[in-house]
């Protein structure tokens, strides 16, 4: 790279030398606290996206793939990515601001800091960062907190710079507080807040560079519902270099896996926290829904107030379908598209993800408006618990108690799932679904079993295969828990559904559980 270009690059893009501190303070007991040496990448949006710090032929660096490169971006990696999506990380930058309310077409430039991949390799990102500028203005607009959790699943916080409040600590320039809205930590539930303060770069990305190379600090606490401080998160910046062939390659020799070490560090101090500070783990909750209609049909979450307006909303990323819930997804599906036209009835489901297209089963010529039923749904698990669940009833109890989907007509939805009369031809196998599914409820339950399941008509080695998988699958990773000696918070393991319901209203009212004592 010649000595123009070099400068040319040095007001648009820098290699953060970072010091990343947590301190854990609630429970007490646990109090734990780690610093790591980190690197990462401040880059300006318009010049990456452009290519203009692509370096060596963007075999060093480059933007648009993560193959046949070193270190590299793509626009895949961040924020919310639909089905085929092509758009850049700008374009999608610009779909969250107007989503939350402000005008996309006035972002001029944004700094991102992050971490590249390396080798092809996609490390986990845990924060990313967006530095939002007006177009034609100097002065900070928006910081978008995108987080990254070890599930897969994203979040985005859009903090408006003239809604910060003066920063309480010395150094910071914009401070915030705001609710909770993501699972990101095991040992951590989704009440509370977080007050963010920061210290962004000196100003917009520039051809003239700045006189003192830009340290960004991000500061997060966790603040308990009654705002006592939980933990705190720190990123901060001890040097920065400009970015160039020379800068990159040396950094990379000095850590040469610092890009890939983010996910081990996690997972070490988790079991630092679990097995010797005796943390007991959350069960991970599905992520809130981007749109608040969508939110507002779903099934209350715990740990949410209904007066909290957090400037996140919700999520933008969640898990991909498991192999056995893409199976329960296409039974289910052929299934409704053909009871749609012999009932008449209109089927619509509406997932909390963006990312899902909603699905609609109409009969040809249908304009009744009572015989239509919407289905909302946070995850795909709804398609296994319709599957697996011997009725209706069981299904609807089961999901609306764990908060993975709701319906606007209980009775329209048991309609269209009514067992059918027909004799199936293959009954041993109708028989051995029928018991498979039985064993999946408590047998003190109050609600009648059905002798046929209407997803098996008839029942098929297809279908013996996916219930006995996600039996199977269910009990492994009991088991697997119980082999590790991991420890959930008494009462949300993630197979204790049935026990969780047993202590709320919606059981009495349909079933009845007989608690043993000893």
């Amino acid at each position: 790279m010649n000595q123009r270009r070099h400068q040319g690059l040095a007001g648009r893009a820098y290699i953060l030398q970072n010091q990343v501190a947590h301190v854990r303070f609630l429970p007490s007991p646990s109090n734990h606290a780690f610093v790591y040496p980190t690197f990462s990448l401040l880059a300006s949006l318009i010049a990456l996206e452009k290519g203009e710090l692509d370096l060596f032929g963007g075999r060093l660096f480059g933007y648009g793939t993560i193959w046949n490169r070193v270190t590299g971006l793509r626009a895949s990696g961040y924020l919310h990515d639909a089905p085929g999506d092509k758009r850049t990380i700008k374009q999608k930058l610009v779909c969250i601001l107007e989503a939350h309310g402000h005008p996309g077409q006035d972002l001029g430039n944004a700094w991102l800091m992050t971490m590249p991949t390396f080798l092809g390799i996609e490390g986990i990102n845990p924060l990313t960062v967006h530095f939002c500028y007006r177009r034609g203005s100097a002065q900070l607009w928006i910081v978008v907190l995108e987080v990254h959790n070890t599930f897969g699943e994203r979040h985005v916080y859009v903090l408006e710079c003239a809604k910060a409040s003066a920063a309480s600590s010395s150094g910071f320039k914009y401070e915030w507080i705001f609710s909770r809205q993501f699972h990101v930590s095991p040992f951590n539930d989704r009440s509370g807040f977080y007050k963010c303060q920061i210290i962004p770069p000196p100003g917009p990305p520039n051809d003239d560079g700045f006189p003192m190379p830009p340290r960004p600090v991000v500061k997060l606490t966790l603040l308990t519902s009654s705002h006592e401080k939980k933990l705190i998160a720190i990123q901060r910046a001890t040097n920065s270099t400009h970015l160039s062939s020379w800068s990159l390659l040396s950094t990379l020799v000095r850590s040469p896996f610092g890009l890939l070490l983010a996910l081990p560090r996690i997972l070490y101090q988790a079991y630092i926290l679990h097995y010797k500070k005796q943390l007991h783990v959350y069960q991970r909750p599905e992520p809130y829904a981007l749109d608040p209609d969508v939110e507002h049909h779903l099934p209350a979450v715990p740990n949410r107030s209904e007066a909290d307006h957090p400037p996140g909303g919700g999520s933008i990323g969640w898990q991909k379908k498991s192999f056995l819930e893409k199976r329960c997804q296409i039974r289910v599906y052929e299934f409704l598209q053909r009871r749609s036209i012999e009932t008449g009835i209109s089927i619509h489901f509406i997932p909390a993800n963006p990312a899902e297209a909603n699905m609609s089963f109409e009969a040809e010529g249908s304009q009744d408006l009572s015989r239509s039923v919407s289905i909302y749904y946070r995850s795909a698990r709804i398609f296994a618990i319709i599957f697996m669940m011997p009725s209706p009833r069981h299904a609807l109890l089961l999901g609306q108690g764990e908060n993975v989907f709701s319906v606007s007509s209980e009775d329209l939805l048991e309609e269209l799932f009514k067992p059918s009369n027909t004799l199936s031809e293959c009954r041993w196998k109708d028989s051995l679904a029928g018991r498979l599914r039985a064993k999946t409820v408590p047998f003190s339950l109050s609600l009648p079993i059905p002798n046929h399941h209407p997803l098996d008509n008839p029942a098929t080695i297809g279908s013996l295969f996916i219930l006995y998988a996600l039996i199977f699958l269910g009990t492994l990773e009991k088991n697997l828990y119980n082999f590790f000696h991991a420890k959930f918070v008494p009462g949300d393991e993630p197979w204790g559904g049935w026990t969780r319901l047993s202590f709320t209203p919606s059981w009495d009212a349909i079933g009845s559980f007989r608690k043993d004592t000893k």
